[in-house]
């Protein structure tokens, strides 16, 4: 089995995980739920829904999700028991620390179990404080649920407007098609966007301002009946980033604000 085949397989048994750890943690209290008004402020003041060291989960939980994240990788041969090291890692707290103050005593591989592990309790907790928030009101390029920076974009079917896909928690939100997510600038000089196959619906959008890119599924050019999952997708069009980096533009580390 080739290695992209191996690494989509992987993200699709952890799509599985995901939805099973929904249904086992329903009555677990992750994330005390905001009430309309102090939702509406902190979107209001561009801060992110979910206030990350406002989670809780029960050190059981954690194990049992790196367990799970440990065993998906060991099955689709993306490493073997032996490489897996010793995750000394108790809590929620210090887990997030590890990721995203990159705790030197952690290696690439445990770094990447982690934060799959983190995905997942995140996609949660969105999940259940999506309602909380009007999103059309979020005018960032980053996560308007956790914070993260989006992992790729859509162009949707019906109205060809723009979604944002967040690289952590899985949360959706519309930004502007005229406009750079990473810099914010607005003039149309500095926008554009290039295919590897121009009938192909994915692309890459660039700004020459920042140089920065994201990778765009143009979901008018697919199959009606094609499903897309944004993180398979971006393995798909690992081709995508090596054609940006040839032309100079760069991938921004996706971590919290």
């Amino acid at each position: 089995m080739c290695v992209l085949k191996q690494q989509i397989t992987f993200y699709e048994e952890l799509i599985s995980i995901q939805a099973a750890y929904k249904e086992r943690l329903r009555e677990e209290e992750l994330y005390p739920k905001s009430n309309q008004h102090q939702a509406m402020e902190r979107i209001k003041n561009g801060q992110p829904l979910i206030d990350i060291e406002g989670i809780r989960v029960k050190e059981e939980t954690i194990k049992y999700i790196l367990d799970d994240v440990c065993n998906a990788l060991v099955k689709h041969e993306l490493c073997g028991k032996e490489e897996i090291g010793q995750l000394k890692i108790t809590d929620f707290e210090s887990l997030m620390a590890a990721v995203f103050h990159y705790d030197e005593g952690i290696d690439a591989l445990n770094i990447f179990i982690v934060t799959n592990a983190i995905k997942i309790i995140l996609n949660i907790v969105a999940d259940r404080s999506r309602d909380s928030i009007d999103d059309s009101q979020w005018l960032h390029g980053y996560c308007p649920m956790c914070g993260a920076l989006p992992l790729m974009a859509r162009l949707q079917k019906e109205d060809g407007k723009r979604l944002l896909h967040c690289s952590m928690c899985s949360a959706q939100w519309p930004f502007a098609r005229i406009k750079c997510i990473y810099c914010g600038t607005e003039d149309q000089k500095d926008l554009q966007f290039f295919w590897a196959d121009d009938s192909s619906p994915y692309r890459v959008d660039v700004c020459d301002k920042c140089k920065g890119y994201i990778k765009t599924v143009d979901e008018r050019k697919i199959q009606e009946d094609m499903e897309l999952n944004p993180f398979i997708e971006d393995i798909n069009t690992a081709y995508l980033d090596i054609l940006a980096a040839e032309e100079g533009y760069h991938g921004q580390v996706r971590a919290y604000n």
